[in-house]
């Protein structure tokens, strides 16, 4: 069983939890739009920035709105691609139970803390908010294939370590290297902790669903 929580827990949460929680539900209720909103953001963001040397290099405004919307098209073919590609997996993680679209965002984002902690609350619609989220967290890529993720990982950090060692060979010593070398750190550790922060999270997920199921059978053991 799982130990009850002390009387002070959970806190309060942030308004930075509360934003991510209310933007959680939006996103479980409309996967295909938050999945296109954020990736269409960040490219549009880039090509505006591209704009920039982009005048300086036409010397007419016909040519500038000609290679502003050439650069707009590659905007967006990626938005289209990554969000279709993100999809399923979104999808796979949310299954059959999304976040009701009217659960209070308050009462997800102390849900969210409980599902860390793996302990049941006091109130019982964040309670059944946290049960809907112990399950989503059990779908998760990194919590069933924590094996494949840290492989991922550490791909990605040899690529890196390729990387800077041919900037340090070519380049020296530099702001962007010493930057990327940090990386390489962050990168490497991620590889190592990652299986065992994955079996934590998995189990605190299946404990706290293991609780509520228990307590909603009437808390007697069958």
């Amino acid at each position: 069983m799982v130990p009850p929580p002390p009387p002070s827990f959970p806190k309060p949460p942030s308004g930075s939890a509360v934003f991510r929680a209310r933007s959680m539900i939006r996103q479980q209720n409309n996967p295909r739009f938050f999945g296109y909103w954020p990736f269409g953001v960040v490219l549009l963001l880039l090509w505006l920035v591209c704009l920039i040397p982009t005048a300086h290099f036409t010397d007419t405004s016909v040519r500038f709105l000609a290679y502003a919307a050439l650069g707009l098209l590659p905007v967006i073919g990626l938005t289209a691609l990554i969000a279709e590609l993100t999809l399923p997996g979104v999808r796979r993680v949310i299954g059959d139970e999304p976040l009701p679209p009217d659960a209070d965002p308050v009462r997800l984002a102390v849900a969210e803390k409980l599902v860390e902690e793996g302990v049941l609350g006091g109130d019982p619609e964040t309670n059944r908010l946290a049960r809907i989220r112990a399950d989503q967290k059990l779908r998760e890529y990194g919590i069933l294939f924590p094996g494949r993720t840290s492989a991922c990982l550490a791909v990605l950090t040899c690529v890196q370590i390729a990387l800077l060692t041919w900037w340090l060979v070519t380049d020296g010593i530099s702001v962007d290297s010493v930057f990327l070398f940090f990386t390489v750190l962050v990168n490497g550790l991620a590889t190592f902790l990652h299986p065992s922060i994955a079996a934590r999270d998995r189990h605190r997920a299946e404990s706290l669903r293991a609780a509520y199921d228990h307590h909603a059978a009437g808390g007697r053991e069958r």
